[in-house]
């Protein structure tokens, strides 16, 4: 068939990671100059990535499977993660000091 969709040729991982870095700069910018349209914003990002996701894993039920497991466990880590806090002050603390010691050589786990 030579009317079959072609597939786009994927960009470098250099291009990809330069694209997201200005898609979160924006989304930072947005945060501190228009807090209301925030949400919207990080709605749109979000979308976008789990598109991706979606198509990297075929569409169909696979991939529905894989994302909703994702969202899944990530809300429960999360919401697990907010119980566990003394307080929310405290899970904010908690956050930032291990997204700071990062940079010793250990991971951000936001």
């Amino acid at each position: 068939m030579p009317d079959a969709k072609k597939k786009r040729k994927k960009d470098s991982f250099v291009v990809r990671m330069r694209r997201r870095g200005r898609e979160f700069m924006r989304l930072g910018q947005i945060l501190a100059n228009e807090p209301k349209r925030f949400p919207r914003a990080l709605l749109n990002v979000l979308r976008r990535s789990f598109r991706t996701v979606w198509d990297a894993r075929g569409g169909g039920l696979y991939a529905c499977g894989y994302v909703l497991t994702f969202v899944w466990l990530e809300i429960t880590m999360f919401v697990g993660d907010i119980l566990a806090a003394e307080s929310i002050s405290g899970f904010l603390a908690s956050r930032y000091s291990k997204c700071s010691s990062g940079i010793s050589g250990n991971h951000c786990e936001i």
